[in-house]
Order: structure tokens, then C-alpha cells, then sequence
């Protein structure tokens, strides 16, 4: 698998990752970035080379990716994550029409975006995340509880037309399927895919939190893309915008 990078100085390498892909090492023969880019400074010639996780993509999403070249520049882009200061934006397309969203968790905004408001609980033992009512007092105390915030706009929406190979007649959705553009408030634990589940809106692909999605034996990746990343330069504190175009996924049925 090739290593695609974006940008690359002294302080950070910004690269897009694949679909497939996990953002760190783990106990696996699957690829990993971490592993990509050390084999990658190794052929470069450099000695002790150093890749620091600063955040995480799921394994299934793709896109835009950040990684510090030193303790120093890691730590103060982790900084900004804990400030709330790094910019995330993605592209998804979800089952249904979400224009007509209903969802208790959803309000619509003066201009015409959306907000999803939960309380979301991770379980490591599934590693799954699950909205929770924090008025149960069984989570109202629960410290592992975290409030998770989203806006979306939605770009587009469209109906898969009969001859088309992923046109399903049992579709609860009516084959419908809307483009919606992400700025991620809060960084939980697959929060993206979590909340537009809970709004009966999930993800196309999604396998592990949309019932449809494994029905159809959707495994060409979830459709998800983290398409731009606003950061300040650790060094320079210069602001750099990155950004992807999304590909993976029925995104070629968008104009994106």
C-alpha cells in the first residue's frame, strides 16, 4: 500500500490516509500509518525516526491526517485538540433523506445546518460507542460519559436510480441518499458514525453500526471522508489548512 503525503517540513507530515487503514500500530498484520511512516523515514536515510500520534481516524474512514516529527511538535498539536482549537471538517453520506430529520438529538440552526447533541459511552470490551440519556441516573454520575457536539450542512441529496448495482427494493431508505458536510465539535469515540445511527440516519457502509449497511454486505468502506484539517503550526504558528477530495466509497455518485 503507498503512503500518501500531503505536506511534510521538519515538525509534521500531513498525509491522506486510505480506507482500511489504522491511524497507530496495533496487534495486527493489517497496515498501520505509524508503521508506514517509520519504513518511509528509514529509506529516507534518517536515524531514530520519530512519529508521535496527535489524533485518530477509525480504520474504516479515510482522509486527512496529521503526525508530529518530534516530542515537541506532538505535544503542542495535542495541545490544540484539548483547546478545541484544531478545525475538522468531514463528508459523509447517510441513509435516507435527512432534511426531514426528527431526531430529539438534532436542531436546525438559522442557516440552515443542523446540530446533533448526545452523551455518548464508549465500551472497550466491544469497542463500541452508544448514546446514553443522561437524565438515568445510572449515567448522570458516570465520568465516562461524554457530551458530544456536531454541526452538519446537507450539499445533497439524491435516489439511486433502479439500475443501479447498490439499488436495493427492500430499502428501508427508499434507495435515498444524502451528502452532508461535517465539523466535528467534539472528538468521541466513533462519534460521527454513533450519532447519525442514533438519528435513524446511519452511515452507508457502515457495518458495525448500521443494520442495513450488514444486510447488504456493504464492505466497500464506510462513507466517510475527513476532508479538511485546520491547524496552527507547532513552530512557525502559521495557520496551514489540508485538504482531500473524497474518493472511497459511493462518493462518484456526488458532485463533491
Amino acid at each position: 500500500m503507498n503512503l500518501e503525503i500531503i505536506y511534510e517540513d521538519n515538525d509534521i507530515i500531513v498525509c491522506h490516509k486510505a480506507p482500511g487503514v489504522s491511524s497507530q500500530t496495533e496487534r495486527s498484520f493489517d497496515p498501520d500509518m505509524v508503521s508506514m511512516l517509520m519504513n518511509y523515514f528509514h529509506k529516507k536515510g534518517i536515524k531514530n525516526p520519530y512519529v508521535g500520534v496527535v489524533h485518530r481516524l477509525d480504520k474504516p474512514v479515510a482522509g486527512v491526517i496529521v503526525y508530529g516529527k518530534n516530542e515537541n511538535s506532538t505535544k503542542l498539536l495535542s495541545e490544540q485538540i484539548t483547546h478545541h482549537s484544531f478545525t475538522k471538517r468531514y463528508s459523509a453520506i447517510v441513509c435516507g433523506d435527512i432534511r426531514k430529520i426528527s431526531s430529539p438529538s438534532a436542531s436546525k440552526n438559522p442557516d440552515g445546518s443542523f446540530t446533533l447533541s448526545d452523551y455518548l459511552l464508549r465500551d472497550a470490551r466491544t469497542n463500541t460507542s452508544f448514546v446514553v440519556d443522561i437524565t438515568d441516573n445510572k449515567y448522570k454520575t458516570n465520568k465516562e460519559v461524554k457530551k458530544s457536539l456536531l454541526n452538519f450542512n446537507v450539499k445533497e441529496t439524491i435516489t439511486l436510480p433502479e439500475k443501479s448495482p447498490l439499488y436495493n427494493e427492500s430499502s428501508p431508505y427508499g434507495n435515498i441518499l444524502s451528502l452532508v458536510d461535517i465539523e466535528l465539535l467534539t472528538g468521541r469515540h466513533h462519534q460521527i458514525r454513533v450519532q447519525f445511527s442514533h438519528t435513524g440516519y446511519p452511515l452507508w457502509g457502515d457495518l458495525r453500526y448500521s443494520t442495513f449497511s450488514k444486510v447488504l454486505n456493504q464492505r466497500k468502506g464506510v462513507a466517510l471522508c475527513a476532508r479538511s484539517l485546520t491547524i496552527k503550526h507547532p513552530t512557525t504558528k502559521e495557520e496551514m489548512t489540508f485538504k482531500v477530495t473524497p474518493s472511497n466509497s459511493i462518493f462518484k455518485f456526488f458532485n463533491i
